[in-house]
């Protein structure tokens, strides 16, 4: 039944948190929201939230929290790779529970290795 798989359970889910490199806080807010609007557009399978880096700030926030399940991978590292072409002087970082994931002039080959790594840090939990 295709409902079951809309509604995976939590175990299913794994999270991950984006950070940008490279630039002013200006630019970390901007980017953060352009490539949550770009993970948003390529899948409905996965959660993207702005968060704050420091509390006392006004900004929306210069980190993503990413939380998805393994058929969202594909699009989500695809939506990563095609925002990072358009944006070569961003870098981010990508962390995981077990580690970091460290992205920077990111071309489109690329992008299927951060599938990748993104996929083996789910077997690994």
């Amino acid at each position: 039944d295709s409902m079951d798989r809309e509604n995976e359970p939590l175990r299913e889910q794994h999270m991950y948190t984006i950070t940008f490199e490279n630039g002013s806080v200006a630019d970390a807010n901007r980017w953060a929201n352009e490539l949550k609007e770009r993970i948003l557009d390529a899948t409905a399978q996965a959660s993207v939230e702005q968060q704050r880096d420091n509390s006392h700030t006004q900004d929306l926030g210069t980190a993503l929290s990413l939380v998805l399940g393994a058929p969202a991978v594909i699009a989500v590292a695809t939506a990563i790779g095609n925002w990072l072409s358009l944006h070569r002087q961003a870098g981010i970082t990508i962390k995981t529970r077990d580690g970091e994931i460290i992205g920077t002039n990111l071309t489109s080959k690329d992008v299927l290795k951060l599938a990748e790594l993104l996929l083996a840090q789910q077997k690994e939990e």
